[in-house]
């Protein structure tokens, strides 16, 4: 996979996972802690991603 489509693939996951905890939080009209969890699991595998490919500096052994 490319770096590019890798790190979109990442943003979309983490904005998604932003989307789906403020739609469960503010919006919706039953409250289900399941799908709050989902929501941060999605969020935070985005985030970690994003951090650890993108932002962490360079690490030893890798070419890029």
């Amino acid at each position: 996979m490319s770096r590019i489509m890798g790190f979109i693939l990442a943003l979309v996951l983490t904005l998604g996972g932003v989307g789906w905890l403020v739609f469960q939080l503010f919006i919706a009209e039953e409250f289900s802690r399941n799908l709050v969890v989902a929501a941060v699991i999605v969020l935070v595998m985005g985030a970690h991603w994003v951090w650890t490919d993108y932002f962490s500096g360079p690490r030893q052994g890798r070419d890029e």
